[in-house]
């Protein structure tokens, strides 16, 4: 329920900005609505995530988002996508827009950024704080009382 709970969440959020509007959280959507998603307003709205404008220069880095995020977006958005496992067909218009290749793109290309350091900084490269040290020695020396020295045999 959590897991589901937390993909709807995320496509209120996406569909309320196609609309140009704020869902409620507990929003239902037709089939009918999720057939109108397009893979460009998926790619806009991916962008806006992680740039904070939509029409970004080439020279703008995704200062605002992950790749890591927009990855979980995606997931969200394709797990309540009526045509599920299909990939986007640009040709006939049907399929799953969130797997198409703009969006795909989108994401390799601030994945490459972030290889390049021009990314949003990962919050797992952060200094320990003092509770996180405390919480470490305090561990460390549980292992050492119960005789686990953390060195290989």
């Amino acid at each position: 329920p959590t897991v589901l709970s937390s993909h709807h969440t995320i496509l209120v959020r996406f569909i309320g900005h196609c609309h140009g509007t704020t869902c409620p959280k507990d929003r239902a959507f037709t089939i009918d609505e999720l057939g109108t998603v397009e893979p460009l307003g998926v790619y806009h709205w991916m962008v806006l995530q992680v740039h904070g404008k939509e029409d970004p220069t080439p020279d703008d880095n995704p200062a605002h988002g992950r790749s890591s995020t927009l990855t979980y977006c995606k997931k969200s958005i394709s797990h309540c996508m009526p045509k599920l496992g299909f990939l986007w067909n640009k040709i006939t218009g049907v399929g799953n827009p969130a797997r198409s290749k703009a969006v795909n793109d989108i994401i390799s290309k601030v994945r490459a950024m972030e290889t390049a350091g021009h990314g949003k900084e990962s919050p797992a490269n952060r200094p320990a704080k003092k509770p996180d040290f405390k919480q470490e020695v305090g561990i460390r020396a549980t292992w050492t009382s119960t005789g686990a020295t953390g060195t290989p045999a």
